[in-house]
Protein backbone atom coordinates (compact mmCIF):
# COMPACT_ATOMS: atom_id res chain seq x y z
CA UNK A 1 0.00 0.00 0.00
CA UNK A 2 2.84 2.39 0.76
CA UNK A 3 4.35 1.94 -2.67
CA UNK A 4 1.04 2.78 -4.33
CA UNK A 5 0.84 6.09 -2.44
CA UNK A 6 4.44 6.84 -3.39
CA UNK A 7 3.64 6.11 -7.02
CA UNK A 8 0.66 8.49 -7.07
CA UNK A 9 2.80 11.15 -5.39
CA UNK A 10 5.44 10.69 -8.09
CA UNK A 11 2.84 10.89 -10.87
CA UNK A 12 1.32 14.01 -9.28
CA UNK A 13 4.75 15.62 -9.04
CA UNK A 14 5.55 14.82 -12.67
CA UNK A 15 2.20 16.19 -13.83
CA UNK A 16 2.74 19.37 -11.83
CA UNK A 17 6.21 19.79 -13.30
CA UNK A 18 4.76 19.23 -16.77
CA UNK A 19 2.12 21.91 -16.24
CA UNK A 20 4.76 24.37 -15.01
CA UNK A 21 6.91 23.65 -18.08
CA UNK A 22 3.99 24.13 -20.48
CA UNK A 23 2.90 27.39 -18.86
CA UNK A 24 6.44 28.80 -18.72
CA UNK A 25 7.13 27.66 -22.29
CA UNK A 26 3.96 29.40 -23.44
CA UNK A 27 5.01 32.57 -21.67
CA UNK A 28 8.44 32.50 -23.30
CA UNK A 29 6.88 31.96 -26.73
CA UNK A 30 4.43 34.80 -26.14
CA UNK A 31 7.36 37.13 -25.43
CA UNK A 32 9.92 35.91 -27.94
CA UNK A 33 7.78 34.14 -30.54
CA UNK A 34 7.13 37.19 -32.76
CA UNK A 35 10.85 38.07 -32.80
CA UNK A 36 11.75 34.48 -33.64
CA UNK A 37 9.23 34.41 -36.48
CA UNK A 38 10.64 37.66 -37.91
CA UNK A 39 14.14 36.18 -37.70
CA UNK A 40 13.02 33.11 -39.64
CA UNK A 41 11.31 35.40 -42.16
CA UNK A 42 14.48 37.49 -42.54
CA UNK A 43 16.49 34.32 -43.21
CA UNK A 44 14.05 33.37 -45.96
CA UNK A 45 14.14 36.82 -47.55
CA UNK A 46 17.97 36.88 -47.50
CA UNK A 47 18.04 33.50 -49.26
CA UNK A 48 15.68 34.81 -51.94
CA UNK A 49 17.81 37.94 -52.37
CA UNK A 50 21.05 35.96 -52.73
CA UNK A 51 19.52 33.80 -55.43
CA UNK A 52 18.24 36.94 -57.15
CA UNK A 53 21.71 38.54 -56.84
CA UNK A 54 23.34 35.55 -58.51
CA UNK A 55 20.87 35.40 -61.38
CA UNK A 56 19.86 39.05 -61.96
CA UNK A 57 22.41 41.30 -60.26
CA UNK A 58 22.65 43.42 -57.14
CA UNK A 59 19.98 45.96 -58.09
CA UNK A 60 17.38 43.21 -58.53
CA UNK A 61 18.51 41.59 -55.26
CA UNK A 62 18.04 44.87 -53.38
CA UNK A 63 14.55 45.26 -54.83
CA UNK A 64 13.64 41.67 -53.95
CA UNK A 65 14.91 42.21 -50.41
CA UNK A 66 13.06 45.52 -50.09
CA UNK A 67 9.81 43.87 -51.20
CA UNK A 68 10.40 40.85 -48.95
CA UNK A 69 11.08 42.99 -45.89
CA UNK A 70 7.96 45.08 -46.50
CA UNK A 71 5.74 42.05 -47.03
CA UNK A 72 7.16 40.27 -43.95
CA UNK A 73 6.08 43.02 -41.58
CA UNK A 74 9.43 44.62 -40.80
CA UNK A 75 7.93 48.08 -41.13
CA UNK A 76 8.55 51.07 -43.35
CA UNK A 77 11.89 51.93 -41.74
CA UNK A 78 13.37 48.51 -42.62
CA UNK A 79 15.31 48.61 -45.87
CA UNK A 80 18.23 46.74 -47.39
CA UNK A 81 20.34 49.89 -46.92
CA UNK A 82 19.64 50.07 -43.19
CA UNK A 83 19.83 46.34 -42.41
CA UNK A 84 22.04 44.65 -44.98
CA UNK A 85 25.48 44.86 -46.55
CA UNK A 86 26.18 43.53 -50.03
CA UNK A 87 29.87 42.68 -50.43
CA UNK A 88 31.86 41.32 -53.33
CA UNK A 89 35.32 40.00 -52.50
CA UNK A 90 37.13 38.36 -55.38
CA UNK A 91 34.59 36.00 -56.91
CA UNK A 92 32.55 35.65 -53.72
CA UNK A 93 29.37 37.52 -52.91
CA UNK A 94 28.38 37.97 -49.29
CA UNK A 95 25.07 39.34 -48.08
CA UNK A 96 25.01 40.13 -44.36
CA UNK A 97 21.86 41.38 -42.63
CA UNK A 98 21.38 42.45 -39.03
CA UNK A 99 18.42 43.70 -37.10
CA UNK A 100 17.66 44.49 -33.51
CA UNK A 101 14.44 44.05 -31.64
CA UNK A 102 13.56 45.00 -28.10
CA UNK A 103 11.30 42.70 -26.14
CA UNK A 104 9.46 44.13 -23.14
CA UNK A 105 9.18 41.75 -20.22
CA UNK A 106 6.21 42.90 -18.10
CA UNK A 107 7.63 41.60 -14.80
CA UNK A 108 10.86 43.56 -15.26
CA UNK A 109 9.28 46.72 -16.60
Amino acid sequence: MASRGGRSLLIGGLLSAGVVLVVSGGSVMALFGPALLRDISLDREVKVATIRWRSHGETEAREALRYGLASSGFGADASPESMCVFETAGGDRVLTCEWEERVRVPVLD
